[in-house]
């Protein structure tokens, strides 16, 4: 586990120094527990770190039984694969030069349709 972000610790172990403190009679903690499959890996590493990660939803009800725990778990069939991976500095300059020059265009090619629709709305109405 120490190998993990804390992001990623942080799910393992939601439910870790929890507690559910029953308070009245005939009442049931319920749990219900989702669990993530998920693999980790570092981008300087090429072994993955193979855990579980789960959220869980808790309840407690009155019914008119003898106080219960009750937990149901899910498990999903589908893996998360986290990769941590830097990306070089060039990426973010190339990245922010397209964004500009894409707005840059899309506000060249509106400025041109304004204007040659007002030029032409001026024609109309003279």
């Amino acid at each position: 586990r120490a190998a993990l972000p804390p992001e990623v610790r942080r799910h393992l172990m939601s439910l870790d120094g929890q507690r559910f403190i029953t308070t009245q009679p005939h009442e049931t903690q319920e749990h219900h527990v989702n669990i993530v499959p998920t693999s980790f890996r570092r981008a300087d590493s090429q072994f993955r770190t193979e855990t579980f990660q789960f959220t869980a939803t808790s309840h407690a009800r009155t019914k008119d039984t003898l106080p219960s725990l009750l937990i149901s778990y899910d498990v999903s069939p589908i893996q998360v694969q986290i990769s941590l991976t830097h990306t070089p500095l060039i990426e973010l300059l190339v990245s922010l030069c397209a964004i500009i020059g894409g707005a840059f265009t899309i506000f060249g090619v509106l400025d041109g349709i304004l204007f040659n629709s007002g030029k032409a709305l001026g024609k109309k109405l003279a």
